[in-house]
């Protein structure tokens, strides 16, 4: 459904029966639920910490030396679709320390593609960062992170 018809048939929704959709949507999908609560409570927190569980899971050496980083990027651009920047910042670069982690215990011998989805996801978090003025609040993890990267030719 595009966005135009959804729009038109929320319009001819009476409020209980949005508020009955919103209620439903609570209940049924998780990403709505998460949502929902950042929404209603402007607390993060809880969001962070179970998103970044997730992405340390997915960047973690499994026992067959297999990670899922592919897996916590498209969860990154998930919670990206959610607009909340703060959270989103936060999830970018967690993903790029747990990366550097990976590659700082096991070696720098890695794909192209892993590399070049590192960039991106630090150039991501970097430019929503100057964008809402958070140099300051996010200076020592930038600097934290550029000073193991640029071991490995990464954040400059």
């Amino acid at each position: 459904m595009s966005f135009a018809k959804l729009k038109k048939e929320l319009k001819s929704m009476s409020k209980e029966q949005i508020a009955n959709l919103v209620l439903d949507m609570y209940q049924k999908v998780p990403k709505a639920k998460d949502f929902l609560e950042a929404f209603a409570t402007y607390d993060i927190q809880n969001l962070v910490e179970k998103y970044k569980k997730e992405i340390k899971r997915y960047c973690t050496l499994t026992y067959d030396f297999q990670i899922k980083d592919t897996e916590a990027r498209k969860l990154i651009r998930e919670i990206r679709k959610m607009k909340i920047d703060e959270l989103t910042v936060q999830l970018e670069l967690y993903y790029c320390v747990c990366c550097i982690k990976l590659i700082d215990e096991y070696g720098s011998n890695i794909s192209d593609n892993f590399c070049n989805a590192l960039d991106k996801m630090f150039e991501s978090a970097m430019t929503t960062i100057k964008q809402n003025g958070w140099e300051s609040d996010y200076a020592d993890e930038i600097n934290d992170l550029q000073s193991i990267g640029s071991n490995y030719g990464f954040f400059y």
